[in-house]
């Protein structure tokens, strides 16, 4: 206050009393651990305080048409980059493989989601290819499988290897570019018939990945349900 009013030009400016700095006094920096703990378990587990903060929302059209096959809404494990988005960027960037903490964590987030009825109990788990680095995927999605005790099937085969849809510049490019890139693999489509599937895959930004392969699964597989699970959404708005 003594500041502002020498700023102002206060002819009688002085020291309100009151302030840290009069009193001389220093704030705790002390945190209730009761506070620690739901500010950890927020970091963590966001969806248990609210779902839709995890959500992906599926893709109902496709150039103002209806799709006749809708995946069920999806779920991301983190933001890119934050929290446990650290972790997926190291394990696809530098180590090559996800961590088992990523395994848990996302074992928890099913369970979770399974318990408040937010999914509908999976029969299998399938996962997206990647010519790329064709592993790194798979094998997250088959430790996920073997910790909830159901199977893990390669229903989904990537044909060529086109360009990261992050390289896609607008919705049209990014779906042209998906349904070019996958197919089913026929040796494994009688695993997905009449099942509710869980679909895993590292990132999701545009959510045409998911859609386009939910509706190969369905439409073709013939699976019950496909609902998306992303390790990291990448986007800024709308998964």
């Amino acid at each position: 206050m003594e500041f502002i009013s020498k700023q102002l030009n206060d002819p009688k400016p002085k020291k309100c009393g009151k302030c840290m700095n009069c009193k001389k006094e220093i704030p705790s920096i002390e945190v209730e651990e009761d506070n620690l703990v739901k500010a950890k378990n927020f970091l963590l587990h966001p969806y248990t305080i609210n779902s839709d903060i995890n959500k992906i929302k599926p893709r109902k059209k496709v150039n103002n048409h209806n799709l006749d096959y809708i995946n069920e809404p999806g779920f991301f494990l983190s933001k890119y980059n934050v929290g446990l988005g650290t972790l997926v960027s190291d394990g696809k960037y530098k180590k090559g493989f996800f961590s088992d903490e990523l395994v848990e964590q996302m074992v928890i987030m099913i369970n979770y989601l399974i318990s408040e009825s937010k999914i509908k109990s999976p029969d299998i788990i399938a996962y997206i290819p990647s010519l790329r680095r064709p592993y790194l995927v798979r094998d997250f999605a088959y430790k996920v499988a073997h910790k909830l005790n159901i199977p893990c099937c390669d229903v989904l085969k990537k044909s060529i290897n086109s360009p990261e849809q992050k390289t896609m510049h607008n919705s049209c490019l990014q779906r042209a570019n998906v349904e070019k890139s996958f197919t089913l693999n026929e040796s494994e489509i009688d695993k997905i018939k009449e099942k509710n599937v869980i679909l895993i895959d590292d990132m999701v930004d545009s959510g045409w990945t998911f859609t386009v392969c939910g509706y190969f699964m369905m439409s073709y597989g013939q699976a019950r349900s496909v609902t998306p699970f992303a390790l990291a959404d990448t986007s800024n708005g709308d998964s």
